[in-house]
């Protein structure tokens, strides 16, 4: 990680640490923690993040974008929300 992870993922880097020791028997259940907050967020900048390619997305995920914007769109609606904004 580095300088710029809570400004992209909106949690410090010590919760993405965290998270990441407890993956993937994270909580993310409620809207306002860290976990929702920093999935949400890793997702969203995955698929609109300045200064990652396709290829390095596809890279870091083994997944082509169409198939991070299904995941995302499936993780969103499950948990009830309506839009994750990323057409």
């Amino acid at each position: 990680m580095g300088w710029d992870c809570e400004t992209r993922l909106g949690v410090t880097e010590e919760s993405v640490h965290a998270l990441l020791g407890k993956w993937p028997e994270v909580d993310d259940n409620d809207d306002e923690s860290d976990a929702c907050l920093a999935i949400n967020n890793a997702l969203n900048d995955l698929l609109h993040g300045l200064g990652i390619s396709d290829e390095e997305a596809v890279a870091m995920t083994e997944a082509d974008r169409s198939e991070m914007r299904r995941v995302y769109r499936k993780w969103a609606f499950n948990r009830g929300w309506t839009s994750t904004g990323v057409r």
